[in-house]
């Protein structure tokens, strides 16, 4: 008789202990996903700030690109006494320019960032031996 109840309370223990390695187990996979989710929420609203940032310098030095060629077209009209041959000059300059910058842009190649180079490999920066 001794001996069953020694192995009830064995049994009894051994599930107590299940039962508590369980329940440590859920409650540290729902502390993991709540940090998760956390470090995932803060890096967005890095990447906001970083994203607004960036629009926010870009509309400045677009307005500034747009105020340097309004003052050089009006340079240019001073100079040549029309202010219209001014603006045509500086709309003909930024065509050409905008030309340009568009056939050059479809010749060069993309490049594939994720790609290892092909003169190097896994040997950091060491170049391959062709083998």
């Amino acid at each position: 008789m001794v001996s069953e109840e020694r192995k009830k309370r064995k049994s009894d223990r051994i599930t107590l202990h299940s039962k508590e390695l369980y329940r440590n187990l859920h409650e540290w996979v729902e502390l993991k996903i709540q940090l998760t989710v956390s470090e995932f929420r803060d890096s967005i609203w890095d990447q906001r700030k970083k994203i607004v940032l960036a629009i926010i310098v870009c509309f400045s030095i677009l307005l500034s690109v747009v105020f340097l060629l309004i003052a050089t077209a009006i340079w240019l009209g001073n100079i040549l006494n029309n202010l219209i041959w001014g603006f045509l000059i500086t709309a003909l300059l930024m065509s050409v320019a905008s030309w340009l910058i568009y056939h050059l842009a479809l010749k060069t190649p993309n490049i594939d960032i994720d790609q290892p180079n092909q003169l190097t490999s896994e040997t950091h920066g060491q170049p391959r031996s062709k083998a």
